[in-house]
């Protein structure tokens, strides 16, 4: 299984679309390229910096903490610990340009760790880590926002999907002193068109309401896709429930997203990096990433 870090960085330089549909324009091309190599440089000593802090090390042990607290309540075996060398390599990241929105998002999800609800599936810890792309310092105070379709390629909170009122699959968390997001969620399905992946938007100088557990307001400075390694896609879809998706199935290689960003961006990889936390997938998986927000780049054009 391939581990490979993620970085997504930048203040969205595309506006987002409302379908999955729309590719970039050349002109948002351009400006998300220029912004990334500058964003390159900016990074360049990011590594050294998160590990001679020791940065690495804490994260270890959150991460550790995080996985454990996990199979404490699915009643399985605990003790798992987070390998250094995942930890340094995760301080290594590779740049992403941003990518569009789609035509699922909803505002107003609630703010929680675990967005699973009831929905079946194999289970998808995500270990986030949030930075400063100009100073590679973490940043706290970020909210992330995450949605995905289920097993079988469905969206929840959408009259087209008969899903009208549901939440699953959709939640939000905000970044700790350490710059860290930890959320529990259901590895995606797939459907017509699409390889499987997570949304992801990054939320700053928002408001949070105490009594509805949701926020109001702020910007937006990221809004991405992130995507699962194509032999980790064969395992996982090998199992129930994702049996069960009778979706027309896209490879990662045939995904417009994924081609356009690699073909646009030298050095582009957005792929989250995978651990099991027990003996096979339907122990649960760890997903690894970076992400870094330059809070100083302005919009491109569209």
């Amino acid at each position: 299984m391939q581990l490979s870090a993620l970085l997504v960085a930048g203040l969205c330089a595309v506006p987002s679309v409302l379908g999955h549909g729309e590719p970039n324009t050349a002109a948002a091309i351009a400006h998300r390229d220029a912004h990334i190599k500058r964003s390159v440089q900016s990074l360049g000593s990011c590594a050294n910096k998160l590990v001679g802090r020791g940065v690495s090390i804490e994260r270890q042990a959150k991460t550790s903490a995080f996985v454990n607290r996990y199979l404490a309540r699915r009643g399985l075996e605990g003790g798992f610990e987070a390998a250094p060398s995942l930890a340094k390599k995760q301080s290594t990241c590779v740049l992403s340009p941003e990518q569009e929105e789609g035509p699922f998002y909803l505002d107003g999800e609630l703010i929680r760790e675990d967005i699973t609800e009831d929905e079946a599936g194999v289970d998808l810890l995500l270990d986030v880590t949030v930075i400063d792309v100009n100073t590679c310092e973490p940043l706290s105070g970020v909210m992330l926002d995450f949605w995905s379709c289920n097993s079988t390629g469905t969206y929840s909170g959408y009259a087209q999907e008969q899903t009208t009122g549901l939440t699953w699959l959709r939640g939000l968390q905000v970044s700790d002193d350490d710059g860290v997001v930890q959320v529990t969620t259901k590895f995606p399905g797939w459907y017509g068109g699409r390889a499987q992946h997570i949304h992801i938007k990054a939320h700053v100088d928002y408001t949070i309401d105490d009594e509805t557990e949701t926020i109001t307001g702020g910007t937006v400075p990221h809004t991405g896709q992130i995507f699962f390694d194509q032999d980790l896609l064969t395992t996982v879809n090998a199992v129930a429930p994702y049996t069960s998706d009778t979706n027309p199935f896209t490879l990662n290689a045939d995904d417009r997203v994924v081609t356009q960003q690699a073909n646009s961006t030298d050095g582009y990889d957005a792929f989250v990096d995978i651990t099991l936390t027990g003996t096979d997938v339907t122990d649960g998986l760890l997903g690894r990433l970076t992400i870094a927000i330059d809070s100083s780049a302005t919009p491109g054009p569209a």
